[in-house]
């Protein structure tokens, strides 16, 4: 996977200004490009800490596989970072975008399960 670009904040100022963000999209900090993803990043607070919402879009508007998110989570926020993608309730599904997210948890919150624990 190609290295990512972090857009300059201007010109993504600049960008969300343009299409009136609204919602949560006018809360997002900066973004990044590679030639096959974008990916757009908020900080949230809330009871984890700062926990960073990435959405990830594939810019051919297909599908993004589990090893594409885990190398984006890991290109961006580091090897070290746990993200979660959450699947919710179904009457409170949005899904108009062909937009996949991942909530990056602080570095020092550990979640109470994983593969390796019994």
């Amino acid at each position: 996977m190609d290295k990512f670009t972090r857009i300059s904040n201007g010109k993504f100022s600049e960008h969300k200004n343009k299409f009136n963000a609204t919602g949560w999209f006018k809360e997002i900090d900066r973004a990044y490009v590679n030639g096959k993803f974008s990916v757009v990043v908020r900080t949230v607070k809330n009871e984890f800490g700062l926990c960073k919402h990435a959405a990830i879009r594939n810019l051919e508007s297909t599908e993004v596989t589990w090893y594409e998110k885990q190398e984006i989570k890991n290109k961006i926020f580091g090897e070290s970072a746990v993200a979660i993608e959450i699947y919710p309730k179904q009457d409170e599904l949005v899904d108009g975008a062909n937009m996949y997210h991942l909530w990056i948890l602080p570095l020092q919150y550990n979640l109470p399960f994983n593969l390796y624990k019994e």
